[in-house]
């Protein structure tokens, strides 16, 4: 009675392995893609609420740290037991350059000619593997669109807010 397997048998086992791998690995990176697209636009609507909210609240818009971490507070002093905006779990989790992370992408706010804030860009972390498109909510309206700029990575789309020729079509939530 034989104990183990033999080399060829090995082998032929690692080569199926790898052809599934090959096989299925493009496959499972196109749905996170697609997942962390679906994020980037849900938290890009989340984003725009919160916003809309603070402008309710306290006449302007505010840096998204301040969103993620403050609820405005009432003016007559009595106790605000609301959370913040973004108060989801995990947290974002912001950088020393004040970008935020969360799911596969990169948010930071955009501001107008007058140098306010007026929205927020979302672009992937990596394209090949946390998403393809580039993304820009505009406060006032909540809108979501998809814009045409390729960014990734330290390849920031900046903080300015986007020409029109930049905006593609609207998106929705998923």
């Amino acid at each position: 009675m034989r104990r183990g397997f033999v080399l060829p048998e090995l082998l032929i086992f690692a080569l199926l392995v790898l052809i599934l791998s090959v096989w299925l690995l493009p496959i499972a990176l196109q749905e996170r893609q697609r997942e962390n697209e679906e994020h980037a636009i849900r938290y890009l609507h989340m984003i725009a609420a919160g916003e809309q909210w603070w402008q309710q609240e306290r006449g302007a818009y505010v840096p998204l740290r301040q969103l993620a971490e403050q609820v405005p507070a009432a003016e007559d002093g009595i106790i605000d037991l609301r959370t913040p905006a973004l108060g989801f779990q995990p947290p974002m989790v912001f950088g020393e350059d004040g970008i935020a992370h969360r799911a596969g992408y990169r948010y930071q706010g955009g501001v107008g000619r007058d140098g306010r804030l007026v929205g927020c860009w979302a672009w992937p972390n990596l394209r090949t593997y946390s998403g393809t498109d580039t993304y820009w909510v505009d406060y006032q309206s909540g809108q979501v669109f998809r814009t045409e700029l390729a960014a990734s990575w330290t390849d920031t789309p900046g903080s300015g807010a986007p020409s029109q020729e930049q905006l593609a079509e609207p998106v929705s939530a998923f």
